[in-house]
């Protein structure tokens, strides 16, 4: 960007709306990589159910994806065991491989049993000030 000051109040005017466009472009350049990039995805996915995926490789597809797209460090799907007292982890990125089948936790513990059983969205903030949920 051009930082020197004009003397010409209609040059400064010009810059300013220069500037602007300049900024809503680069916005809608990354706005439109990401919208590529999402549908990217899709195509992927679609292409896996196409071919009769097993379910836990498209789980594995899926939670990657949704991941990376998220920029975070974990991220999981959990199913109800039988008795829906309890979530097992079925698929994760982050988590210790031997997890993946194993953890369990209980349906009105931690943010997931806390999402299931709460009648809207929950947003979490920050992990390390929580205190909603045991």
């Amino acid at each position: 960007m051009i930082t020197k000051k004009f003397l010409d109040p209609k040059l400064e005017s010009a810059k300013a709306k220069l500037d602007k466009e300049i900024d809503d472009y680069k916005k809608a350049k990354e706005a439109l990589g990401i919208f590529i990039e999402r549908q990217s995805v899709l195509v992927e996915l679609s292409q896996l159910m196409l071919n009769d995926a097993d379910i836990s490789l498209m789980m594995n597809f899926v939670v990657g994806m949704a991941g990376k797209a998220l920029r975070v460090e974990f991220c999981e799907i959990l199913d109800f065991l039988p008795d829906r007292s309890k979530l097992v982890l079925r698929s994760g990125v982050g988590w210790n491989e031997e997890l993946i089948g194993n953890m369990q936790i209980n349906v009105d513990e931690g943010h997931a049993g806390f999402t299931i059983l709460s009648d809207e969205a929950v947003v979490l903030e920050d992990t390390r000030t929580e205190q909603r949920f045991k």
